[in-house]
């Protein structure tokens, strides 16, 4: 069954501005500390998140157990298989460095197991004007899934991005 699998990419890439508005020593103020035009640096929000930070709802062998996933490729004689100890795949592989040859990722316990629904939340602790979001899969996409936002650290979740995978029939 497919897994819903994050690479260690799960790269918000984000551009700080609303961080900068309270902090009169950067450069958007002028030496009489006056609001000048500026374009914050640009940041990665989600580089390096675990811990609190950085939550999944499920994780594959938390239980204690360990099993087996497989990648789902489309064609059966090129299915891979391994197994998921705990520890192997944790969240904080969502926000790491991507190497070409030391590939992490975060791994959930797949469908087979009864995992149906999987959050990821991303605390970042500060307000962000969000440039691009890239979400890299390990393995092929869900069928749909969500991004949402909220502004308030006890605010309502709102939706901000939905996707869904359509065929063409």
């Amino acid at each position: 069954m497919w897994a819903l699998r994050a690479i260690c990419v799960l790269a918000a890439a984000l551009c700080v501005a609303s961080a900068l508005r309270n902090d009169t020593t950067s450069s958007c103020y002028d030496h009489l500390h006056r609001p000048t035009r500026c374009l914050p640096e640009f940041e990665n929000a989600a580089f390096q998140l675990s811990g609190e930070d950085l939550e999944a709802t499920n994780t594959c062998g938390e239980d204690g157990i360990p099993s087996d996933f497989c990648v789902q490729t489309g064609a059966k004689q090129f299915e891979s298989c391994q197994r998921c100890i705990w520890g192997m795949y944790p969240p904080s592989h969502m926000t790491d460095i991507n190497i070409m040859d030391n590939l992490t990722w975060w791994q959930s316990s797949t469908m087979l197991e009864g995992v149906g629904e999987v959050n990821i939340t991303l605390h970042l602790r500060k307000a962000f004007d969000i440039t691009y979001i890239r979400i890299e899969f390990y393995s092929p996409r869900p069928e749909s899934f969500a991004i949402y936002k909220r502004t308030r650290e006890n605010g309502e979740w709102e939706p901000y991005q939905f996707y869904r995978y359509c065929r063409i029939i």
